[in-house]
């Protein structure tokens, strides 16, 4: 694919204006209203921030800002609103939520032993594929000593 006829034009900074221009460089309207002296550029403060060598054009002097644990959001945090089935089981009488709570510890303890019967058989596999890897090298090293031996 050919480039463009006319590449895009990058913005530049204007040119210093005229001397007798009424326009000055980089002046902000309150110090044009409270001062009668001519406006500085910057303040020496500005001026002595390091400059980046990436940034270019008029923001390049203003410092860094930094947010530290800065809430985005001006509306107060709402805590959540308990799920349906917590609502329901408050509204139980204790001998019911115990019931439920008992049949939720037999469940949970269900699955415990599940995956306490998977970690074993994992333990066993590594075990074996362990001896097997043993078996091996002490092969290799017997057909070394075979070799070295001829």
């Amino acid at each position: 694919m050919a480039a463009p006829a006319n590449p895009p034009r990058r913005w530049r900074r204007p040119a210093a204006p005229n001397p007798g221009s009424s326009c000055s460089t980089r002046t902000s309207p309150i110090s044009k209203l409270t001062s009668d002296s001519p406006p500085t550029p910057n303040p020496p403060e500005v001026q002595s921030l390091p400059r980046s060598p990436i940034s270019k054009g008029p923001h390049r002097l203003r410092p860094p800002l930094v947010l530290a644990g800065l809430r985005l959001s001006t509306r107060p945090e709402k805590p959540p609103a308990p799920a349906p089935a917590i609502t329901q089981f408050r509204a139980t009488t204790p001998t019911d939520q115990i019931a439920a709570l008992e049949d939720q510890k037999h469940v949970l303890l269900g699955q415990r032993a599940t995956l306490q019967r998977k970690l074993d058989a994992f333990h066993e596999t590594v075990k074996e594929r362990e001896k097997e890897k043993a078996k091996w090298a002490e092969r290799a090293e017997r057909a070394e000593r075979a070799e070295r031996n001829k």
